[in-house]
């Protein structure tokens, strides 16, 4: 009972860190977005960890993107398909 009682807590506290931390999310709602096209190549990533997230799309120079957020160096960027991928 009392291990339950502690794995509850723990997970209790983790998600609420996860949900109140700026680490983990970013803040759209308040982010005023920015429209552009690319003037190079930029490559996407599913998220900013350029280390553990290898790149899942490559767009050509030209293209029309929306960047709706920011991480560290890391713009949030929706395409006109309304994938949403990050970039650096």
């Amino acid at each position: 009972m009392i291990k339950n009682k502690k794995l509850i807590i723990l997970f209790s506290l983790i998600l609420m860190i996860m949900l109140f931390s700026n680490i983990f999310a970013a803040n759209i709602k308040s982010y005023k977005p920015k429209y552009g096209i690319t003037t190079s190549k930029i490559n996407l990533r599913i998220s900013n960890n350029t280390e553990k997230s290898s790149i899942v799309r490559t767009l050509n120079k030209n293209i029309n993107i929306k960047m709706i957020g920011e991480i560290g160096n890391f713009y949030i960027v929706q395409l006109a398909s309304n994938e949403v991928r990050f970039c650096f």
